[in-house]
């Protein structure tokens, strides 16, 4: 060999390009613009748009658009403002305003809320009250676990019979009950009325012993989404109801007038929820605005408006004992705050569409989520975790509830028109109930007491056999604009 032989490395080998045919340009430029006009759909369907005609105003006003065109009404209004929001790439439809109160976060709060001094008395009473009813609930249960364990052939004698008394159930009444959607409905404390609230703006209130109105309670101007009988039997002239609606309002009730008592503003979006606290002397409310209420009924002022939530606040349930109180929203997540400090404890994550209904069992460590994913969660206050997961309905769940004072069985409602009832032992269905043509927007358990089906054992209601009786009705509100009552057949009990 004469020498080395030299090599060629491919780096310095020239490079050739093939320009892309003008078909195949324009077809590349299309699929880009494919892209980017799904990627603007995404970032519509994700921008949260509020419903008050006002803030959605005060928005456009902010990015220098005008607020009203020709022929446009509120729905054709918030698509706009969705399409300039999407097209400047801004996520947040909120005014600014508005925002700075909010201060939206998916975290768990850290710092108390600050509120009037009317909120520290309040608070001082729940340390002192929330104990005492922590003390004789714990007290009540031990009770029941030593009777257990002396007679548990009893209790499980018990369970059955609750089960077979529930199997029994089916439908008893029907009744129309206004020319729009029913919202909810709910019993008066001795089971004998119920409140119905409608998309009409109106409530009304039916005698259960002959199913008519018997009194029309007219004062919101737009849809009333919550109407609720106070718990306990109220003086004359002492309010006996509370509701809610698209008009951001609370109003308060007496059953000796057919106008308000009193009216709370505070909202500033419309308010989905009024539930009354385990003590009586307070009012919660929560709203699209992203907040919950609290309310002193005596006085009427609102002592807290509780910001920390993502989107829009819609369930909510006080804990038996009076210090805890659960909310959850239209972003998922079930949040716990303890009300003695304002201080949200426990961030409950696991369902993947919005939470609708919540409720804590009797028992005082188990609360219970219904979802728009059909789902119910039983989460578990002890260990921080979720401890049983129900694949309940096939549509979104608009109802939850325990038997009350005692958490035996657990009732579901749904949008896809049927209520289920639960067993909480094992939390294994017992029965379905179908029978509305639509959604069913609300039910409540009858706080009556079952006299007509006796066990073989004392069971007054400071008995420890005493829950093991079914309701004497459940009441359900539909989309199909009637109330239904569901009661079981004595017959068939016996």
């Amino acid at each position: 060999m004469d020498g080395p032989i030299a090599t060629a490395s491919l780096q310095d080998a020239p490079v050739e390009y093939m320009e892309f045919s003008e078909k195949t340009t324009e077809e590349i430029e299309r699929h880009k613009q494919l892209l980017a006009g799904l990627e603007l759909q995404k970032r519509r369907r994700e921008i949260a748009v509020p419903t008050s005609d006002v803030l959605v105003k005060a928005r456009l006003i902010e990015l220098e658009e005008p607020i009203i065109l020709f022929g446009e009404g509120k729905p054709e209004r918030r698509e706009r403002l969705r399409q300039i929001l999407s097209e400047r790439g801004i996520t947040e439809a909120m005014p600014t305003t508005v925002r700075r109160t909010l201060q939206p976060t998916t975290e768990v709060q850290t710092e108390a809320t600050p509120g009037p001094p009317e909120l520290k008395e309040a608070r001082l009473k729940l340390v002192t009250s929330s104990l005492e009813h922590a003390k004789k609930r714990l007290a009540d249960r031990a009770k029941v676990v030593e009777h257990m364990e002396n007679n548990w052939e009893l209790h499980e004698k018990g369970f059955l019979k609750i089960e077979r008394e529930l199997g029994n159930f089916s439908e008893s009444s029907s009744t129309i009950g206004d020319s729009r959607p029913l919202s909810s409905v709910s019993y008066n404390f001795d089971g004998t009325q119920i409140a119905t609230s409608s998309w009409s703006g109106d409530s009304k209130i039916w005698d259960l012993s002959t199913c008519t109105c018997v009194k029309k309670l007219m004062g919101h101007t737009q849809r009333v989404q919550t109407v609720l009988f106070h718990p306990r039997e109220q003086q004359p002239g002492a309010v006996s109801l509370a509701s809610c609606g698209a008009d951001n309002k609370v109003l308060l009730w007496s059953l000796d007038s057919e106008k308000p008592v009193q009216t709370l503003n505070g909202h500033v979006d419309r308010v989905n929820k009024v539930v009354f606290h385990p003590h009586y002397q307070w009012l919660a409310s929560t709203s699209f605005d992203r907040t919950w209420c609290l309310w002193d009924l005596e006085t009427g002022k609102e002592l807290l408006i509780q910001g920390g939530n993502s989107r829009a606040v819609y369930a909510l349930a006080f804990h038996p004992d009076g210090a805890l109180v659960g909310s959850g929203g239209m972003d998922s997540i079930g949040r716990i705050w303890d009300m003695r400090n304002g201080r949200a404890i426990w961030n409950m994550r696991g369902h993947i569409k919005h939470i609708l209904s919540m409720d804590f069992s009797p028992n005082g460590y188990q609360v219970a989520t219904g979802s728009a994913d059909g789902s119910v969660r039983i989460w578990d206050l002890r260990k921080r975790k979720v401890a049983k997961v129900i694949p309940a309905h096939n549509s979104v769940i608009s109802t939850v509830k325990y038997q009350p004072h005692y958490g035996n069985y657990l009732t579901t409602a749904s949008f896809d028109g049927k209520i289920k009832l639960w067993s909480t032992k094992n939390y294994s269905l017992m029965k379905t109930l179908p029978g509305h043509e639509d959604k069913i927007s609300c039910m409540d358990i009858s706080p009556a007491r079952n006299i007509q089906v006796k066990m073989e054992v004392e069971d007054d209601e400071n008995s420890p056999m005493a829950g093991y009786v079914a309701p004497v009705q459940l009441v359900t509100s539909s989309f199909d604009r009637t109330w239904k009552l569901w009661s079981p057949d004595i017959l068939s009990s016996i």
